[in-house]
Protein backbone atom coordinates (compact mmCIF):
# COMPACT_ATOMS: atom_id res chain seq x y z
CA UNK A 1 0.00 0.00 0.00
CA UNK A 2 1.06 3.56 -0.58
CA UNK A 3 2.91 2.66 -3.79
CA UNK A 4 2.03 3.57 -7.34
CA UNK A 5 4.36 1.12 -9.06
CA UNK A 6 3.52 -2.49 -9.73
CA UNK A 7 5.35 -5.52 -8.42
CA UNK A 8 5.70 -9.22 -9.11
CA UNK A 9 7.06 -11.43 -6.38
CA UNK A 10 9.07 -14.58 -6.97
CA UNK A 11 6.05 -16.88 -6.59
CA UNK A 12 4.24 -14.96 -9.35
CA UNK A 13 7.14 -15.13 -11.80
CA UNK A 14 7.66 -18.82 -10.94
CA UNK A 15 3.99 -19.41 -11.76
CA UNK A 16 4.33 -17.48 -15.05
CA UNK A 17 7.46 -19.45 -15.95
CA UNK A 18 5.49 -22.71 -15.61
CA UNK A 19 2.51 -21.40 -17.58
CA UNK A 20 4.68 -20.28 -20.50
CA UNK A 21 6.49 -23.60 -20.92
CA UNK A 22 5.82 -25.11 -24.33
CA UNK A 23 3.40 -22.39 -25.49
CA UNK A 24 3.68 -19.33 -27.70
CA UNK A 25 2.11 -16.70 -25.51
CA UNK A 26 1.06 -13.11 -25.08
CA UNK A 27 1.71 -11.84 -21.54
CA UNK A 28 -0.88 -9.24 -20.49
CA UNK A 29 -0.60 -7.25 -17.30
CA UNK A 30 -1.68 -3.94 -15.80
CA UNK A 31 1.59 -2.16 -14.93
CA UNK A 32 4.02 -1.59 -17.82
CA UNK A 33 7.44 -3.22 -17.84
CA UNK A 34 8.96 -0.65 -20.22
CA UNK A 35 10.05 2.90 -19.51
CA UNK A 36 7.99 5.67 -21.05
CA UNK A 37 10.00 8.68 -19.95
CA UNK A 38 9.20 11.26 -17.35
CA UNK A 39 9.16 10.62 -13.63
CA UNK A 40 5.36 10.39 -13.37
CA UNK A 41 5.10 7.63 -15.97
CA UNK A 42 8.12 5.69 -14.84
CA UNK A 43 6.88 5.77 -11.23
CA UNK A 44 3.83 3.66 -12.20
CA UNK A 45 5.67 0.90 -14.06
CA UNK A 46 6.81 -2.33 -12.46
CA UNK A 47 9.54 -1.87 -9.87
CA UNK A 48 13.10 -2.71 -10.97
CA UNK A 49 13.27 -6.11 -9.23
CA UNK A 50 9.99 -7.14 -10.85
CA UNK A 51 11.20 -5.99 -14.28
CA UNK A 52 14.35 -8.11 -13.90
CA UNK A 53 12.39 -11.18 -12.78
CA UNK A 54 9.86 -10.79 -15.59
CA UNK A 55 12.58 -10.25 -18.22
CA UNK A 56 14.36 -13.40 -17.08
CA UNK A 57 11.19 -15.46 -17.49
CA UNK A 58 10.09 -13.90 -20.79
CA UNK A 59 13.53 -14.35 -22.36
CA UNK A 60 13.34 -18.14 -21.82
CA UNK A 61 10.05 -18.63 -23.67
CA UNK A 62 8.28 -17.95 -26.96
CA UNK A 63 6.47 -14.77 -25.98
CA UNK A 64 4.91 -12.69 -28.76
CA UNK A 65 4.83 -9.58 -26.58
CA UNK A 66 4.30 -8.23 -23.07
CA UNK A 67 1.30 -5.90 -23.14
CA UNK A 68 0.13 -3.55 -20.41
CA UNK A 69 -2.09 -0.56 -19.81
CA UNK A 70 -2.14 1.86 -16.87
CA UNK A 71 -0.16 4.64 -18.56
CA UNK A 72 -3.02 5.70 -20.90
CA UNK A 73 -0.71 6.12 -23.90
CA UNK A 74 0.55 4.01 -26.80
CA UNK A 75 4.18 2.99 -26.40
CA UNK A 76 6.26 0.19 -27.86
CA UNK A 77 9.82 -0.85 -26.98
CA UNK A 78 12.05 -3.91 -27.05
CA UNK A 79 11.82 -6.03 -23.90
CA UNK A 80 13.63 -9.28 -23.07
CA UNK A 81 13.94 -10.39 -26.69
CA UNK A 82 10.35 -9.52 -27.59
CA UNK A 83 8.10 -6.46 -27.77
CA UNK A 84 6.98 -4.48 -24.73
CA UNK A 85 3.87 -2.43 -25.35
CA UNK A 86 1.47 -0.16 -23.55
CA UNK A 87 -2.12 0.11 -24.76
CA UNK A 88 -3.76 3.47 -25.35
CA UNK A 89 -6.81 4.53 -23.37
CA UNK A 90 -10.47 4.15 -24.12
CA UNK A 91 -10.96 7.26 -21.97
CA UNK A 92 -8.30 9.99 -22.19
CA UNK A 93 -4.61 9.87 -23.02
CA UNK A 94 -1.72 10.93 -20.84
CA UNK A 95 1.27 12.50 -22.46
CA UNK A 96 4.46 14.44 -21.97
CA UNK A 97 4.64 18.12 -22.85
CA UNK A 98 8.13 19.54 -22.39
CA UNK A 99 8.91 16.50 -20.24
CA UNK A 100 5.95 17.11 -17.93
CA UNK A 101 2.86 14.95 -17.40
CA UNK A 102 -0.30 16.17 -19.15
CA UNK A 103 -3.81 15.06 -20.11
CA UNK A 104 -4.51 14.90 -23.82
CA UNK A 105 -8.01 14.83 -25.24
CA UNK A 106 -8.65 12.69 -28.26
CA UNK A 107 -10.60 9.77 -29.59
CA UNK A 108 -10.79 6.61 -27.49
CA UNK A 109 -8.47 3.85 -28.63
CA UNK A 110 -7.55 0.30 -27.69
CA UNK A 111 -4.86 -2.22 -28.58
CA UNK A 112 -6.08 -5.18 -30.62
CA UNK A 113 -4.08 -8.41 -30.55
CA UNK A 114 -4.56 -11.12 -33.16
CA UNK A 115 -2.65 -14.16 -34.35
CA UNK A 116 -3.05 -16.91 -36.90
CA UNK A 117 -4.66 -20.20 -35.93
CA UNK A 118 -1.32 -22.00 -36.03
CA UNK A 119 0.32 -19.25 -33.97
CA UNK A 120 2.91 -18.41 -36.63
CA UNK A 121 1.82 -14.80 -37.15
CA UNK A 122 1.06 -12.24 -34.43
CA UNK A 123 -0.17 -8.68 -34.93
CA UNK A 124 -0.92 -5.86 -32.50
CA UNK A 125 -2.53 -2.66 -33.71
CA UNK A 126 -3.99 0.48 -32.22
CA UNK A 127 -7.69 0.83 -33.06
CA UNK A 128 -9.52 4.15 -32.83
CA UNK A 129 -13.13 3.83 -31.73
CA UNK A 130 -15.57 5.05 -34.37
CA UNK A 131 -16.84 8.51 -33.28
CA UNK A 132 -20.47 7.43 -33.69
CA UNK A 133 -19.91 4.83 -30.95
CA UNK A 134 -18.90 7.27 -28.23
CA UNK A 135 -19.70 10.72 -26.94
CA UNK A 136 -17.60 13.08 -24.88
CA UNK A 137 -18.61 14.22 -21.43
CA UNK A 138 -19.15 17.95 -21.11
Amino acid sequence: LGREDGSLDESQTDWLDKQLQGHRSLVVMHHPCIRVGGSTFDSIRLDEDSVRRLASVVARHEVYAVSAGHAHMSCFAAFAGTQGMIAPSSAYEFGLVDGEFSYQLGEPQYLEHSWSTDGSNYLARVVTVEPSLWRTMR
